[in-house]
């Protein structure tokens, strides 16, 4: 008897027929569960805060605002905003501020913030990579836009210009799939006006990093 080979890819339907293997193993469509989004990294944009215009600002501004209604961190950077524009300049509390955003359709569609921050870890001074306002448009939610501005702010972290971000959300499930990890530090802000995080979770990037247990101290108020 002589034994012959072929690509299975080579045979013909009625080929596969005449034996079991089609009966048991039909043909599959690629389940939907591995149909995962990914942006390209060219796509996710950055620019220092200080050489956005007033009028780049308002999107930015309209999109948090109604991320956040209820809440203040378009206010407060309204007048972050102002400091810049009035200097030019990184003011003290925020600094190498940089926006990173994705446009659809030359329109605003996701943005995020991050800057330096130096605090208060264990009584000793620690420079941190904080970052805040990652949102989206509700029209363009579910195309992994959120993820790739996480993931573009943690660069910072990566090429070494930060040694750990620190952040606060209400959604840690999701920054844990990023390499995030919850802490249990209490988070304070000693000048006067007193606010700290106000989310349920505190967290930071990477994960492996070796924070200081005991109080954080913020010195100003929280992203």
């Amino acid at each position: 008897m002589q034994v012959k080979t072929r690509f299975t890819r080579t045979l013909a339907r009625s080929e596969w027929e005449v034996g079991i293997v089609y009966q048991k193993f039909p043909p599959q469509q690629p389940s939907k569960r591995f149909n995962i989004t990914t942006i390209p990294e060219t796509q996710v944009k950055r620019r220092l805060a200080r050489e956005l215009s007033k009028s780049d600002w308002e999107p930015i501004i309209e999109l948090w605002e109604a991320t956040w209604p209820d809440s203040e961190p378009a206010h407060g950077v309204r007048i972050e905003l102002e400091m810049e524009l009035a200097t030019g300049t990184d003011n003290s509390s925020c600094r190498r501020w940089l926006l990173h955003y994705i446009e659809s359709d030359g329109n605003l569609a996701a943005v995020a913030s991050s800057f330096g921050v130096t605090l208060k870890a264990g009584g000793e001074d620690l420079e941190v990579l904080a970052i805040a306002g990652v949102c989206c448009r509700e029209s363009e939610r579910g195309k992994g836009y959120g993820k790739a501005l996480a993931l573009d702010a943690f660069k910072r972290v990566n090429s070494g210009e930060f040694a750990v971000c620190l952040f606060q959300t209400a959604v840690p499930e999701f920054y844990e799939k990023l390499n995030c990890r919850r802490i249990s530090n209490s988070i304070v802000n000693s000048t006067s006006d007193g606010v700290a995080f106000i989310d349920d979770y505190s967290m930071i990037y990477p994960a492996a990093y070796d924070l200081t247990e005991g109080e954080i101290d913020l010195m100003r108020c929280g992203w």
